[in-house]
């Protein structure tokens, strides 16, 4: 923290702006953990269970390019959380990264988006093999 002045009140605003980006660049690796999931369960079904390819691995580089890009420059300007003053400081070894944050991202929020995309493909594909049946018996 830099002062430029004699006024406390800067002190305060500098602690609620480090506190606000901290709590951005948590934000951001969750949505990051959360992402990866639903791209890493299809091709562990598609080893394990022997299903068709639902992704090729370009699909993912153009949906990474796409959706990251847009939040990272958006977690960079987000205002701080209302109240954010009144929390305790966190202990000085708590990090960036912790079992919440792998927890949130990994388990509930990424496990939570892998069902839904894989729901959605084999609601498709079931929709696409009837079509093929019935285009193929005709």
């Amino acid at each position: 923290m830099v002062l430029i002045d004699d006024n406390f009140a800067s002190i305060v605003a500098a602690i609620e702006e480090g506190r606000a980006v901290f709590d951005n660049i948590r934000k951001f690796i969750t949505y990051i953990f959360a992402h990866l999931v639903p791209e890493a369960i299809p091709y562990i079904f598609y080893v394990i269970f022997k299903i068709p390819t639902p992704i090729t691995v370009m699909q993912i580089l153009a949906i990474d390019l796409g959706t990251e890009i847009l939040p990272a420059l958006r977690s960079g300007i987000e205002k701080p959380e209302p109240g954010i003053m009144d929390v305790p400081p966190r202990p000085k070894k708590k990090g960036v990264i912790d079992k919440i944050v792998l927890f949130r991202g990994y388990v509930f929020l990424g496990l939570l988006e892998a069902a839904a995309v894989l729901t959605v493909y084999y609601l498709s594909l079931s929709g696409r093999l009837e079509t093929w049946n019935a285009i193929r018996t005709q």
